[in-house]
This record gives C-alpha cells, structure tokens and sequence, in this order.
C-alpha cells in the first residue's frame, strides 16, 4: 500500500525536484567533458603554425643562395613543432576519446527522453522514475569512466604518429649531400603534409564537439518539457530554470550528482 507521504502521480514539485536533479547532473557533465572538445583549437593552431613554416621553408628553397643560418633555424622549429605535434595528438586523443565516450553512452537516452516527453507517463512519478534510472544511472558512472578510461582516439592518435615519421624524413634528407634547396622542400612536404592531416583532424573534433553540446542542449530541453508541461526557448533556459525549479537557491558540492531520489526508491 502507498505511504500516506506519497507523493502524489501527477504532484508537479516532486516531478521537479527529481527532474531538477538530472538537470543539475547535466550541467556538471556538461562542464567536465565540453572543455575537452576545445583541444580541437590546439590542432587548429597546429595546422596554421604547419602552413607558416611551410611558407618559410618555401621561401628559403626559392633562394638562390639559401641563408645557412636561416635554414639551421629552420630546422630547429621545425624538430620544436613535431615534438609539440606529437604531445597535442596526444591530449586530443584522449579527449576525443571521452567525448566519444560520453556521446554514444547519452544518445540513447536522448532518444527515449524525447519519447518520454510525449508520453503520458510523463505526469506519473512512479512511472518517470523508472524510466529515468537508467540514464541517471549512466550519467552517475560517466565521471569515473573517463577519468579511469586509457582510452585514445585512434584516427586522432596517428596523426602525431604521422608526424613523427614525415619529421623523421624530412630531417634525414638534411643530412645528405643534396643541394640546400632540394633540404627546404623536403621540410616544406612534411610541413604541408602535416598541416593537411591537422586541419582534416581539427574539423572532425569540432563537429563532434558541436555534436555533444547539441546533444546535452536536446536532453535539457526534454528536460525541462517534462518538468514544466510547456516548451522553452532555448536549451539554455530550460536547463537554467529546471535547476532553479529543481534545487532551489542550494548548489551541489563540486563533483556531486543530486538526484532528487534515493538510490533506493
């Protein structure tokens, strides 16, 4: 038999308190994993500073008397920028991993939420709870996921790889008996080489950047149906006014996920 304390199927405030704290577990996650997607302008600057010191190189091999100096510091940018390339591919993979991560585990319950949404067990507690488990379940686990997670990228992995064996190249070619022009183009198809793989690499982490926030902007708009009846403007207000509704003037500490619900219930 139901507590007398129930509350009631349809009771409006415990559907906000609890839809409140998925809002309130969106926005940590949405702060934990988005500025990841930023690495994506660390590979970006990686193919303009690729382009700049490609036009060096070319400039340098259209010399008829190539500046020594010039070309010595040339190369030592050059060994400077493969370094940096192979330890950004790295923080970008591992980005790209967790964003992947997070993607696939919250598209799925993007997808039925919106179903929810629509459905007249919408307005039913009991029924709203235990469809909101598994995704609060998921959201719950994801911090330890990606923080445990060894996880790289692998297209994004290779292009520090890449980078590593055109530099190889292109440094070897430095040390033969070979005029100091054919040494500047050698440098310079590396560089290119290197720039075109970045540029590819950089407009794939930004959509799947865009694709998260998109993603986490949908889930709070369902959100925020679901605990208002009506729809708002944009997926930032919703997810503002869930919380609000949702936990009152209290935050959270840092890293907390409050759910509105026992873990029992």
């Amino acid at each position: 038999m139901p507590s007398d304390h129930a509350a009631p199927p349809g009771d409006p405030n415990a559907r906000r308190a609890l839809l409140g704290g998925l809002a309130m577990a969106l926005k940590l996650l949405a702060q934990r994993i988005l500025p990841q997607a930023d690495t994506a302008l660390e590979v970006a600057e990686l193919a303009a500073r690729a382009d700049e010191l490609a036009a060096e190189a070319w400039k340098l091999g259209a010399s008829r008397v190539p500046d020594p100096a010039r070309a010595a510091a040339l190369q030592a940018e050059f060994q400077a920028f493969i370094t940096e390339t192979a330890e950004v591919s790295d923080r970008a993979a591992r980005a790209a991993a967790a964003v992947r991560v997070v993607g696939e585990a919250i598209e799925t319950h993007g997808t039925a939420l919106s179903t929810l949404a629509q459905a007249p067990e919408a307005n039913d507690l009991a029924a709203l709870r235990a469809k909101l488990r598994p995704m609060l379940a998921t959201l719950e686990q994801l911090p330890d996921r990606i923080a445990t997670s060894k996880a790289l990228a692998q297209d994004v992995a290779a292009m520090g790889t890449n980078a590593a064996r055109l530099g190889n190249e292109a440094l070897a070619a430095q040390g033969h008996r070979i005029p100091a022009t054919e040494k500047a183009l050698a440098l310079y198809r590396s560089l290119r080489a290197i720039g075109q793989e970045a540029g590819t690499i950089a407009e794939t982490l930004v959509a799947e950047g865009q694709g998260l926030r998109n993603t986490i902007g949908s889930i709070a708009a369902h959100v925020g149906q679901i605990a208002t009846g009506t729809a708002q403007t944009t997926a930032e207000s919703r997810l503002a006014q869930v919380v609000a509704v949702g936990t009152g003037t209290s935050t959270p500490p840092a890293g907390a996920l409050d759910w509105g619900i026992g873990r029992g219930r």
